[in-house]
């Protein structure tokens, strides 16, 4: 799985590259599972790829074991040249999805990132 990951609002976050999730600037900051559902690289559960470019989650996500701290498939990686992810442009933004939450949007892409 490979390509740009965006807020709901339109603006571009980042990308995923071989089911790793990276920061615009190419800091690995989790991964998308088999199942397109998304972690952080300290294994907590983000979200559901949705169609391919953003990750959302349910307001009010049931307390289950599905969500449990994973761990990471990798302990680093490197992501790909910077040309696989520079020039990307943003998306016109999305009218809301009721009862879901855009986890990208609360989500800093990296401390370092503008």
């Amino acid at each position: 799985m490979t390509g740009p990951v965006f807020r709901w609002s339109g603006e571009y976050f980042g990308f995923i590259h071989k089911d790793f999730l990276f920061s615009r600037n190419g800091r690995c900051l989790g991964w998308v599972d088999r199942d397109g559902l998304a972690w952080r690289s300290d294994g907590v559960f983000l979200g559901e790829l949705v169609e391919a470019s953003y990750i959302m989650r349910l307001r009010d996500l049931p307390d289950e074991g599905l969500w449990a701290r994973r761990v990471p498939p990798f302990p680093s990686v490197e992501p790909p040249p910077p040309e696989a992810w520079s020039g990307v442009s943003p998306r016109a933004p999305r009218e809301p999805l009721d009862g879901w939450v855009d986890v990208l949007e609360t989500m800093e892409a990296a401390p370092s990132d503008p």
